[in-house]
């Protein structure tokens, strides 16, 4: 059954969202304070998001770092793309090469 069929044959009540823990809304909004603060007030924010989460601050540091890479360093990657303009028959000998 596709998803589709699922959703227009179950009832409303049952696909209603289940309700936001009241914690995540606290840590989701904390974060995005501390995305638009300074330094050490995202400090502090992340110490009690630390605490709540029980892990370390050095572990939500990912949530604000721009992990920039140098396009000199970067490998190139080659695509090769299907002619659709090629016979079929021109496909099969180039898949069997």
């Amino acid at each position: 059954m596709t998803l589709r069929l699922i959703i227009e044959n179950t009832p409303a009540d049952e696909l209603a969202p289940m309700p936001a823990n009241s914690s995540s809304e606290f840590i989701a909004a904390a974060l995005r304070a501390a995305r638009n603060s300074n330094s050490s007030t995202r400090a502090a924010i992340l110490s009690d998001i630390s605490t709540i989460l029980n892990c370390r601050e050095a572990d939500l540091q990912f949530l604000f770092e721009q992990n920039l890479v140098p396009t000199k360093n970067r490998s190139v990657m080659t695509l090769e793309l299907p002619d659709y303009r090629m016979r079929q028959s021109e496909i099969y000998k180039i898949a069997a090469e």
